[in-house]
């Protein structure tokens, strides 16, 4: 993919883990590697289908110099999330932090970390059946696109569903959402518990298939295919639950399931069990 660069940015900021550090502040250097699509620019010679480095630099700065942080690794997390909410051309980062005059008991011209980041194309199925349900949905749903990390892009329209496995209980809403996230698929599941949790979700009591204040499942991430104790992706149910697929066709209708090679539409069109409630 098509790349723009910044080497050695010069950033005087007040980072780091001694008292000394965030006291008396230091330089810092920031280079970066930034990939997104360029041809349109080189093709128009037009600079609003690239971007500029010298707002990219300027913003940069801005937010390296916000907050005061003890270690690199945040700033570089930090800078990241800002550049993929502020630039929606930018795909990926590839992100060098250095220190230059870093407190270290050895000789070195400068010490620094590199992070590298994307965008993730991320499906969640949400569903609620305890207490005020569209309320614990809607709040949800603003809790993800608040975080830094995170941008919701699309939802689908809300359905009633009867319940799902057998156990007695009240009807579901549903529906699914669309998001980008520079989350990897372990970090991303952390949040969406805490986000349940935010709502008064229980996990050491959460019962299989039972009543639930607020449930976000990884239904897609991109075309990963994980299996894991804790983590299945893509959600390994998918292709018997209508309040999943009717929603998420809405959304996506020719998204192809990496393990199944089916598209959305073609495992809505196979559904036998109908959970939805019409009307």
């Amino acid at each position: 993919m098509d790349q723009i660069w910044i080497r050695d940015l010069k950033i005087f900021a007040y980072h780091g883990v001694y008292d000394e550090e965030k006291r008396t502040g230091q330089d810092f250097l920031v280079s970066g590697r930034f990939f997104m699509q360029l041809q349109e620019a080189g093709i128009t010679d037009e600079l609003d289908r690239s971007v500029s480095y010298d707002e990219l630099c300027v913003f940069i700065s801005r937010v390296f110099t916000e907050k005061r942080r003890d270690l690199l690794e945040a700033v570089a997390e930090d800078l990241c999330r800002a550049v993929f909410r502020e630039y929606p051309m930018i795909e990926e980062i590839e992100l060098g932090i250095y220190k230059p005059e870093a407190p270290v008991r050895a000789e070195v011209s400068k010490v620094g970390i590199t992070i590298r980041r994307k965008r993730h194309r991320v499906f969640i199925g949400v569903g609620a059946n305890e207490g005020e349900s569209e309320k614990q949905i809607e709040a949800g749903l603003a809790a993800l696109d608040e975080d830094p990390a995170c941008r919701l892009i699309r939802r689908s329209s809300m359905v009633r569903s009867t319940p799902y496995g057998g156990v007695a209980q009240a009807d579901f809403c549903n529906l699914v959402a669309e998001l980008e996230t520079s989350y990897e698929p372990w970090q991303l599941l952390k949040r969406l518990k805490e986000i349940e949790a935010q709502q008064g979700v229980e996990h050491a009591k959460k019962q299989h298939w039972g009543p639930r204040k607020l449930d976000l499942d990884i239904l897609f991430y991109d075309d990963l295919v994980l299996d894991s104790d804790k983590l299945v992706i893509p959600h390994p149910d998918m292709e018997a639950r209508d309040f999943v697929l009717l929603p998420l066709k809405e959304l996506a209708p020719y998204l192809r399931h990496p393990l199944n090679k089916k598209t959305v539409t073609e495992m809505a069109d196979g559904l036998k069990e109908k959970h939805i409630i019409k009307g």
